[in-house]
């Protein structure tokens, strides 16, 4: 899984943008919800604090623990999926400050007997003062 943040279109906002390919020579399934459900987006300050949600975050992130659509993704090797998220619509980021960011997510590789997290690399992000 690779991931980027960019500045978004409105003033101190952030996009969060990852992709998740499939490398391995076998087809990977899992299940698709909601973006907050299904995956974890783990946000540290420079002094290594998880950073908190914003009020109206917390309600997104609750409420995406209620969808019960579940649509069923297959990833044969080689394919990818994009996901993007303005990460500053749900955290607290103070302008100025910088922020190390990661997304996680659990897949199955042997058709759901097992799952494993599978994460991101390390995104430095900032909103601009």
């Amino acid at each position: 899984m690779v991931a980027t943040a960019k500045k978004g279109e409105t003033a101190h906002s952030l996009v969060l943008e990852w992709s998740l390919k499939n490398i391995s020579v076998r087809d990977v399934n899992f299940r698709d919800t909601h973006i907050l459900r299904d995956y974890s987006i783990v946000i540290t300050d420079r002094e290594g604090y998880p950073l908190r949600a914003t009020e109206e975050g917390q309600e997104i992130i609750l409420a995406s623990g209620w969808v019960s659509h579940r649509d069923s993704v297959t990833l044969h090797p080689r394919e990818q999926i994009k996901k993007q998220i303005v990460i500053s619509d749900i955290y607290d980021f103070k302008p100025g400050q910088i922020y190390t960011i990661r997304v996680e997510r659990k897949i199955s590789f042997d058709q759901g007997k097992t799952f494993e997290a599978v994460t991101s690399n390390i995104v430095r992000a900032n909103v601009e003062e």
